[in-house]
């Protein structure tokens, strides 16, 4: 397939791949590619195509790597159109977030959102309501409204949402826990959102 694509293939031994990946866990194949680009915040929201509903992604505080390959993953999965990135508190894109992310980190766009509350203020701006996840919430998921134009803004472990971005969400929605924990992961968390999400507006198609 790489051949095919006029990709550049060629073997080595097994010294010279663990010296190349800078780890024995390469599975035999090493693969050298240019780094994920990142799109501008305006340059993506002005792209967005308006004849269908917009859903996007904030990620605020996500700083294990492995936490945020996968909640790439499942955005990828529901269709998520774009993971804003804001310059802070979020873990830097590295081999571990690829590896987690199982090829979505190829395949979803990735936005540099700069400043996160300065970033939400513009998504509301274009009408695109912004739902916090958080324990706290107010509104119990499946209570919500999640069909139309939509940006879910969702925190990092342990403290998840910053009361700091509380005011720039139009709604704060907690996912119902009816056994003993308080809480999920947040990339649990994500997938369970996300597919509420991908439910309601199959619903309501």
């Amino acid at each position: 397939m790489a051949r095919d694509r006029k990709i550049p293939v060629s073997r080595r031994d097994l010294n010279a791949l663990t010296e190349k990946a800078g780890t024995g866990k390469h599975q035999g194949v090493v693969a050298l590619c240019s780094p994920v680009e990142r799109v501008a915040l305006e340059t993506f929201l002005e792209g967005l195509p308006g004849e269908r509903r917009r859903f996007l992604v904030l990620l605020d505080g996500i700083e294990d790597p492995h936490n945020l390959g996968a909640v790439l993953r499942s955005a990828c999965a529901a269709g998520v159109e774009g993971v804003l990135l804001p310059h802070r508190r979020v873990s830097p894109v590295t081999p571990v977030v690829a590896k987690a992310s199982a090829g979505a980190l190829e395949r979803i766009p990735l936005v540099e959102a700069g400043n996160a509350t300065e970033a939400l203020r513009q998504v509301r701006e274009r009408g695109i309501l912004v739902i916090g996840a958080d324990p706290e919430g107010e509104t119990a998921l499946y209570d919500t409204d999640l069909s139309g134009d939509l940006c879910l803004v969702l925190g990092g472990e342990g403290k998840g949402l910053r009361p700091g971005l509380h005011k720039h969400c139009d709604h704060r929605v907690a996912i119902p826990m009816t056994g003993p924990v308080a809480s999920l992961n947040v990339s649990v968390a994500s997938a369970v959102l996300f597919y509420e999400v991908v439910r309601q507006r199959r619903v309501r198609a």
